[in-house]
């Protein structure tokens, strides 16, 4: 543990090691891995760990100060003294929280599920088989609303506010196609003239499916619904594939060009 950079804590819990998860291991298996980094060639030992963080609290000064006080220490702004908004200091914040455990304590402190919104309309008896997982539901309030006879899809509206510039980046947030939800999100896409798709997941992690091909292999044409979908390209690297996607709607003949971005190298339950 003190060879470790950073140095590892007594209650710090590893949660990943050289990007294996770990979380349904037993210790055993564990310890197992940790000794087998020695018999690989770079003889390295990644470990990421959710440190264990005492919570101090002290008595607020001003009902201003209140807010800030309530959190310990380690879990207000990663850094700060940085007082511009360039991508550079950013990622040096990024850096620090990284490596100091702050990310991570961060992430885990966000709401599951937003206390107060229902997700009642993914839970009517029509729509459950619409759901990949039955805890990963949106919330009625901003869920996609199709055209049509069946209007449901596992999918949300997302501002995401960047108050330090005054910006809201929107987005939509879904699930990964089930193979008889396929037309559905393909009609998302063109109705709402979507120009990127970003895709962070693999179909299959260790051996379970995470998300159907809801897309055809270069240079072919599938149809979906009332969408014929044809992959003009596709870049493969470590890290990620990038495909030129042509989306054509069958009765109009209109066609809507879309890039696919697919990040191959985030693990599951990964931050």
């Amino acid at each position: 543990a003190d060879k470790c950079i950073p140095k590892l804590n007594e209650g710090d819990q590893i949660v990943l090691i050289n990007g294996r998860d770990i979380s349904e291991h037993t210790h055993d298996q564990v310890v197992m891995f940790i000794k087998a980094s020695r018999e690989s060639h770079t003889r390295e030992l990644a470990l990421l760990v959710r440190r264990k963080v005492v919570k101090q609290f002290v008595e607020p000064k001003s009902e201003d100060e209140a807010d800030s006080h309530n959190l310990p220490e380690s879990l207000l702004p990663i850094c700060s003294e940085y007082g511009g908004d360039t991508l550079e200091e950013s990622m040096e914040q990024l850096r620090k929280g990284l490596e100091s455990g702050t990310v991570l304590i961060q992430f885990e402190q966000l709401y599951r599920k937003k206390p107060g919104l229902a997700v009642t309309c993914a839970k009517v008896p029509q729509n459950m088989d619409k759901n990949r997982y039955k805890d990963v539901l949106p919330y009625d309030a901003t869920r996609i609303i199709l055209q049509g006879d069946e209007d449901y899809i596992n999918a949300n509206y997302v501002n995401m506010e960047i108050p330090s510039v005054g910006i809201v980046n929107r987005y939509i947030a879904t699930q990964g196609p089930l193979p008889h939800t396929c037309a559905h999100f393909w009609q998302v896409v063109w109705d709402h003239k979507l120009s990127l798709i970003i895709m962070l997941t693999t179909l299959t992690e260790r051996g379970r499916t995470k998300c159907h091909q809801y897309w055809p292999d270069p240079p072919d044409v599938m149809e979906y619904g009332s969408f014929r979908v044809r992959c003009h390209s596709e870049d493969c690297t470590i890290a990620y594939v990038v495909r030129e996607m042509v989306i054509t709607n069958v009765e109009t003949e209109q066609q809507h060009t879309v890039t696919h971005l697919q990040y191959v190298a985030w693990p599951d339950h990964g931050v």
